[in-house]
């Protein structure tokens, strides 16, 4: 005996429904069996193919009516005449199980995918973490420079009170009577001196 069963619904593809007929058939002892997920007037079915003993089929279709996967809309079992071949169970079970194997692996090389395009990401977002890492040792390395100028020039500066002392040289050798003229030129020497020396410091930083 041959019958064809159709189930339409808002949700019968993808949801296993197909694996949940053929293990049916298979509890049923339905020796041959086809299902396909096809579209009907823009409607989702599944379209199923049994042969076996009339009571086989009947116990098949009394189940299949009735009980549907969790996640499945049906809204209508039909059954109808069938007189073509149809391929035995063991065959649907090869290919189907084939065809889902092959979905997983079509899956995985996409999530392969997904996951060396994120690490590609990571890379860069790394490579400018480096780059930003660089440039505040560069900072750092200036901020060094500074401080070390500023270290000369302090240096250099420490002359000043020198400059202070000349100055207070020159008004006691003043006061003494030395001759103004040769008083006023020895200084001036010193102090251009002083002057050239802190000038150099400064073009220095």
């Amino acid at each position: 005996m041959k019958k064809k069963i159709s189930i339409k619904g808002g949700k019968v593809h993808n949801v296993g429904y197909r694996l949940h007929l053929m293990n049916l058939a298979d509890d049923v002892g339905i020796e041959n069996f086809d299902a396909k997920n096809i579209k009907e007037a823009g409607v989702e079915a599944v379209r199923v193919l049994v042969e076996s003993s009339e009571d086989n089929i009947l116990e098949f279709f009394d189940i299949a009516k009735k009980g549907f996967p969790p996640h499945a809309v049906v809204e209508s079992v039909d059954v109808d005449e069938y007189d073509r071949r149809v391929k035995p169970l063991e065959s649907f079970r090869s290919a189907f199980n084939s065809a889902q194997l092959s979905k997983i692996a079509n899956v995985g090389v996409t999530m392969l995918g997904k996951q060396d395009q994120m690490l590609g990401k990571q890379d860069q977002m790394l490579g400018k973490q480096d780059q930003m890492l660089g440039k505040q040792d560069q900072m750092l390395g200036k901020q060094d420079q500074t401080i070390n100028t500023l270290q000369d020039i302090k240096a250099n500066t420490s002359q000043i009170p020198d400059i202070k002392a000349n100055t207070s040289e020159m008004k006691k050798l003043l006061a003494k009577g030395t001759p103004k003229i040769i008083i006023i030129e020895r200084e001036q020497v010193k102090m251009k001196k002083d002057i050239a020396n802190i000038k150099k410091a400064l073009a220095m930083a």
